[in-house]
């Protein structure tokens, strides 16, 4: 990751409730936007298959010494004590590493760096952002500003346990990864977001890639990349306002 990241307790502290996020991105006709305005910047940059769009909220409170830290499909609080402003921290014998984004406002020198809320533990060396990736960052953001989303859309990795549908449960303040489909689909709320191929099930080809997928109708047989839900919160609970998240059947 990149050096220059910091991660600051207030980035965390001031993230909304899932019932606001929720409620402002229906408002806000979020969905119209991400399929006309965002999706072109993940399919141009071609980082759709590493970055999602997540609906930025809180899961619980944490002291200023805290981290949310994930670690075999759990995230918990790790306690890293003062000072560590530090984005990637070396930890035990492993790295804590940023794994989902908020961003700052058109106003601030920082415009356009992500800012981590969450984190992961793992045991590869970090590494640095690539010039795409920073350019991709400061599109997103300024698409952020343009529509006034930033408390609303931020940006997280996707790992493998995105792509095995998990169903979040809340225990305490321990968020764990299981497999499962015991939530009411009236009783969810989208929360990560990807955009990924439609092959056709006769012929499983896909329609290229960037502009060209997007802008150009699909020909027989073929598709254009189009948003899909992989992850999914429940509407009840306390300040997270859930006790489980799972992915919205496709």
């Amino acid at each position: 990751m990149a050096a220059s990241l910091v991660y600051t307790p207030s980035t965390y502290d001031t993230l909304p409730s899932l019932h606001h996020a929720a409620s402002e991105y229906e408002r806000r006709n979020v969905s119209h936007i991400l399929d006309t305005s965002i999706r072109p910047l993940f399919l141009d940059s071609n980082l759709y298959e590493k970055y999602g769009i997540s609906l930025l909220h809180k899961h619980f409170s944490m002291d200023p010494t805290e981290r949310l830290v994930e670690f075999h499909n759990t995230s918990t609080p790790w306690s890293i004590g003062e000072g560590n402003t530090d984005a990637t921290l070396r930890h035990h014998d492993g790295f804590i590493v940023p794994r989902t984004f908020t961003f700052k406002d058109d106003e601030s020198p920082d415009a356009g760096l992500p800012m981590p809320y969450e984190f992961e533990f793992t045991y590869d060396e970090p590494k640095a952002f690539t010039e795409t990736e920073m350019a991709f960052f400061k599109a997103f953001a300024a698409l952020l500003v343009a529509y006034k989303l930033q408390d609303i859309l931020g940006i997280c990795l996707l790992t493998d346990a995105n792509n095995d549908f998990p169903l979040e449960i809340t225990e305490g303040r321990a968020n764990i990864m299981i497999k499962g489909d015991s939530v009411p689909e009236d009783q969810v709320t989208e929360a990560v977001w990807v955009f990924s191929p439609e092959p056709d099930a006769a012929t499983n080809e896909i329609a290229g890639e960037g502009a060209e997928a997007r802008e150009a109708p699909s020909p027989p047989g073929k598709v254009s990349y189009k948003k899909r839900c992989i992850k999914t919160c429940r509407k009840t609970g306390p300040l997270h306002n859930h006790h489980a998240h799972r992915p919205k059947p496709g």
